[in-house]
């Protein structure tokens, strides 16, 4: 069942390489929309971007493979706080068939908070309030889940 963060992507024919499976790539801006699409979500995302209200890095992707995505396959993309520090926050990015729920990778990606001079900064205080709810729905999930 998605969650209500979860985004459903299509896999498109432009995604595909050689071997006619998803880019590995594509993964990567995969993460990017499912990030964006919490962010906004929870009040600091592209339009606070683009106001100047917030700025972040990506400094770290990991993506663990474990079952390729075709033309047409639907992928679950979740978003889950794993955790948060000072200026610094780790979200995990589980992706799942939507037709049978396997699991296509697992991903980390590791986000830093920058202030105006482009530099670490501590993460703001509405900013990790909100993260702190993601967190919190995460921890409900799981009780669910585990019921």
């Amino acid at each position: 069942m998605a969650r209500p963060h979860d985004i459903e992507v299509t896999v498109r024919s432009y995604e595909l390489d050689a071997l006619r499976h998803t880019n590995n790539a594509v993964y990567l801006n995969w993460m990017e929309q499912a990030r964006l699409y919490v962010f906004e979500r929870l009040g600091f995302g592209v339009t606070a971007l683009i106001e100047g209200r917030t700025l972040y890095n990506i400094v770290r992707a990991e993506i663990d493979f474990r079952s390729p995505t075709f033309f047409g396959d639907r992928v679950v993309i979740g978003t889950e706080l794993e955790s948060l520090g000072t200026s610094s926050l780790k979200l995990r990015h589980p992706m799942t068939r939507a037709d049978d729920g396997s699991v296509v990778c697992s991903t980390r990606e590791v986000v830093v908070w920058l202030g105006p001079d482009g530099r670490p900064m501590p993460v703001p205080d509405d900013v990790r309030a909100a993260l702190e709810t993601l967190a919190r729905a995460g921890a409900e999930d799981e009780q669910g889940e585990a019921s």
